[in-house]
């Protein structure tokens, strides 16, 4: 925890930019997708399929290149 920690202090910005805002926006969306099309068990599994096939699968990607941009930002800060 406390090497995240130290990977995200100088950019945190850039955190809530690419982690954290997705993140959210993809738990609204889901919610609002649900209210849209319903409540009917069938329709809400499809529903929450996709969105975990599309929205998470962005989401989680956008936090992998994040984390990845991070570590290279701080090793080329420490070779600086």
């Amino acid at each position: 925890m406390r090497r995240s920690a130290a990977l995200v202090r100088p950019r945190p910005g850039l955190v809530i930019l690419t982690a954290v805002l997705p993140f959210v926006g993809e738990t609204y969306l889901s919610d609002l997708m649900a209210e849209i099309f319903g409540h009917s068990l069938a329709l809400e599994v499809v529903v929450e399929v996709l969105a975990a096939l599309f929205l998470a699968s962005f989401v989680g990607l956008l936090e992998v290149v994040t984390a990845h941009q991070l570590i290279v930002a701080e090793v080329s800060d420490a070779t600086a």
